[in-house]
């Protein structure tokens, strides 16, 4: 073997090592951050549901396979809701990137939220007049 053979057979696994760490960090940085598609889908799930009244909304949004991989937006997400969609229990909500490598995911929440409901707060008898201190109002959860 020529001494060209041996110098390359030594030093190419070196300068391919020294270079690999920064190809793999610049991928790492071209990647969609999981926690932000799930915030978009949890700020679009409550606004949604605070829009149609309902107040103490609560949003749990499944976690997404940690294996998905998707291009940074250079845009800001946007949200959508799929047709006839729910508001409340488990909805879908689709998630898009209209940035230069656009792509579009859809993410599953559950949503409940309580809302204040009028009821008697003892039994009245028939065709009696209700006051102010027969009503009381409860929150009742909704799902």
């Amino acid at each position: 073997m020529t001494i060209f053979w041996h110098i390359t057979r030594q030093y190419v696994p070196i300068f391919c090592l020294c270079f690999l760490p920064h190809a793999a960090l610049a991928s790492v940085d071209a990647i969609q951050s999981l926690g932000s598609i799930m915030d978009a889908v949890s700020s679009a799930s409550k606004a949604k549901a605070e829009s149609q009244g309902y107040r103490q909304v609560k949003i749990d949004v499944r976690p997404l396979d940690s294996r998905l991989r998707l291009p940074q937006c250079d845009q800001p997400l946007s949200t959508f809701s799929p047709i006839g969609s729910n508001t409340l229990g488990p909805i879908s909500v689709g998630v898009r990137c209209k940035g230069t490598k656009s792509w579009t995911i859809y993410a599953r929440a559950n949503v409940s939220a309580k809302k204040a409901f009028p009821v008697l707060s003892r039994p009245l008898p028939r065709n009696s007049q209700i006051t102010k201190d027969d009503i009381e109002i409860i929150h009742q959860s909704i799902d």
